[in-house]
């Protein structure tokens, strides 16, 4: 899996941050950010430092087929 700092569109969402385009990044799964907590932690800090938020819908990516 391509690291955080390695991906185009998160690269661009955090220069809308700072540029005032957009206030937050929103993301399906905390997965989609990183698996690893530290580079997950890292990139929520570099959203908040850049003054905007980022928000996760569910936590863990449920399984195919499981009631909801």
């Amino acid at each position: 899996m391509l690291q955080p700092q390695g991906r185009d569109g998160l690269g661009q969402a955090v220069e809308r941050i700072k540029s005032g385009e957009a206030g937050a990044v929103l993301t399906a799964w905390r997965s989609m950010i990183s698996s690893i907590p530290q580079e997950y932690d890292e990139v929520a800090r570099e959203i908040e430092k850049a003054g905007g938020f980022l928000h996760v819908k569910d936590s863990a990516r449920k399984k195919q087929g499981a009631a909801r």
